[in-house]
């Protein structure tokens, strides 16, 4: 039984100005490759419009940036802040509102327990081993004050590509993540990633620890 599950249709989301301003920069950028595929923004716009107005976020692993970029242009939000290990070399910051970004390792995050009151990891502890994927499953939850939010590829075709270390199928999330929301994020009657969604904070039970 699949409890705590949903789906939604990626091909039916409308991409908000914010949104769409990101993704026009990169598909009128020259060899963009990956940074131009508009269901990644379709994906980032559902999970934006999932989030309350007012809130603060936290983007673990922001790579070029689209996701917070567009969350600080949005104006929804009192607080956008971005974390990655390194600077990506196609990452840009908007010059009349900067994000505030932290270069540091997920897996020891210099903030304070439940400093944001979402943090984010979309496509990102795939590409990590299990031990330090478990930590930063543990700091998202540290740092998270109402939700911890994920996304990641699902049910890849074996081999997994080169770059990914993890492999995530419907047991294995709701193992890591027995009591989270689970959305199922379809395209074109594929299922390409999975969102899942933990809330944090009193009345938020878990048993799942990051580790199998």
């Amino acid at each position: 039984m699949m409890e705590n599950c949903s789906a939604v249709l990626l091909d039916g989301i409308k991409l908000s100005p914010p949104v769409r301003a990101e993704y026009d920069h990169f598909f009128n950028m020259e060899k963009a490759g990956h940074l131009a595929r508009r269901r990644d923004y379709a994906r980032w716009q559902y999970v934006l419009d999932r989030l309350a107005e007012g809130s603060s976020l936290l983007d673990v692993g922001v790579g070029a940036g689209q996701l917070i970029r567009a969350a600080q242009r949005s104006r929804r939000f009192r607080k956008v802040e971005g974390l990655d290990i390194k600077k990506h070399s196609k990452f840009f910051n908007l010059p009349d509102d900067p994000v505030k970004m932290t270069y540091a390792d997920a897996a020891d995050m210099p903030f304070e327990p439940k400093s944001f009151d979402y943090v984010l990891a979309l496509e990102m502890i795939e590409h990590l081993p299990t031990d330090a994927m478990s930590k930063v499953v543990t700091e998202l939850r540290r740092v998270a004050a109402k939700a911890v939010v994920i996304s990641v590829p699902y049910c890849e075709k074996q081999p997994l590509p080169r770059y990914h270390k993890q492999r995530f199928t419907f047991s294995r999330l709701r193992r890591l993540f027995p009591t989270a929301n689970i959305t199922l994020c379809v395209e074109k009657r594929m299922v390409p990633w999975v969102c899942v969604e933990e809330l944090q904070g009193e009345g938020a039970q878990r048993t799942g620890s990051g580790q199998e």
